[in-house]
């Protein structure tokens, strides 16, 4: 069985293109689940963002581990 993948994307970020990462999840197809955060870099390392991505990991986690 192929390997899901989560890309969280930094739709503003300056040091990671968020271009890359949505090439790379539209390459891998309907294994890769994609959330996008409008934030910088290392905007989600901390505040309402970062646990919107802990979150959104958990979820994708539970799902795939089931």
């Amino acid at each position: 069985m192929p390997c899901p993948i989560l890309v969280q994307v930094g739709t503003n970020d300056s040091v990671a293109p968020p271009s890359a990462a949505l090439r790379v999840a539209a390459k891998v197809g309907p294994r890769a689940r994609v959330r996008e955060y409008p934030v910088d870099h290392f905007d989600i390392y901390q505040g309402p963002w970062q646990r919107r991505a802990v979150t959104d990991q958990l979820e994708f986690l539970t799902a795939v581990l089931r």
